[in-house]
């Protein structure tokens, strides 16, 4: 695929790829080829460890420089194979806990597009997104690609959904999906979920259709779909009956107390999805927040 440049809007030329050398960093890398190749990207491949537990009194920095070397060619090897040379990329080992050293990186240096595993764990009701995952979607100022579900097929995706509230923010959500939908020869659909007690669904329907920019419809295919019920529900089920590649999604952070956090629905599909999430923030809410502190 021939890297995409003309498209003003969103253009991911700095990408922090999160990994911890689990099975799931390989599905990480795989989606940071895809749009790294799309877009022409550099890629910062970034892994944190804690210092081994076993070090001795006076070896401390031999034995750490030793183990942050043999990370280094753990996680080289791993981008060789997946990266090889069409992804211009370099790795970064840093000592620290993974929430610390991420969160410090990401203050100092905001890339374009962060992408990063759910570290999901599955349960009869609920799946709990790892601290890392956590806090660095509470924090972060730029787009980030929560990785879950299949590994994409070859370079692009087929199908992508965008759950869409008819708001300016929603809109600017869907031009960033649009452009993505172009780049990877995608087809977009808009789903607007509405409350049983609202409008009529013909209503909506015309309500959608009239929002939709012009300019959205000639980027790409696009398919439209109201569907009345719970927002999250909605989404979910509708990204795994249409077996979506990917949901692209707004992110409203909010303050409590003297945390950030994530909209209901936001967090709740993001934590259910079977695939890949794309947050995108909404633009300048993250940015007047005072900084926040990572949850342990």
């Amino acid at each position: 695929m021939e890297a995409y440049t003309t498209m003003p809007g969103f253009k991911p030329q700095h990408i922090v790829c999160l990994v911890d050398l689990s099975p799931a960093s390989r599905l990480v890398l795989c989606w940071a080829r895809v749009i790294a190749q799309a877009f022409a990207s550099r890629v910062e491949i970034l892994h944190a460890a804690e210092p081994p537990q076993f070090l001795i009194e006076g070896q401390e920095q031999a034995q750490v420089e030793l183990t942050r070397t043999e990370l280094h060619g753990a996680v080289g090897s791993l981008a060789q194979e997946v990266l090889g040379t069409r992804v211009p990329h370099h790795i970064i080992v840093e000592e620290g806990h993974p929430v610390q050293v991420v969160l410090s990186r990401l203050e100092r240096h905001t890339p374009d597009l962060i992408v990063m595993g759910s570290h999901g764990h599955d349960g009869m009701a609920r799946v709990l997104l790892g601290s890392v995952a956590e806090n660095v979607t509470r924090m972060a100022r730029c787009p980030m690609l929560i990785v879950k579900g299949p590994e994409p097929a070859g370079e692009g995706l087929k199908r992508i959904l965008c759950p869409v509230n008819l708001s300016d923010s929603a809109s600017e959500c869907a031009q960033l999906a649009g452009i993505l939908a172009a780049v990877l020869k995608a087809k977009l659909e808009l789903l607007l979920a509405v409350e049983e007690a609202d409008a009529g669904r013909g209503q909506a329907e015309e309500q959608l259709h009239a929002w939709v920019p012009g300019g959205l419809r000639r980027m790409c295919e696009i398919s439209e779909v109201v569907l009345a019920g719970d927002a999250a529900e909605r989404i979910v089920e509708r990204a795994r009956a249409r077996q979506a590649d990917l949901v692209v999604l707004g992110a409203e952070h909010r303050r409590f107390l003297e945390f950030t956090t994530l909209g209901r629905t936001t967090e709740r599909v993001m934590r259910y999805s079977p695939c890949t999430v794309l947050l995108v923030p909404r633009q300048g809410m993250v940015g007047q927040a005072s900084p926040v502190k990572p949850v342990s």
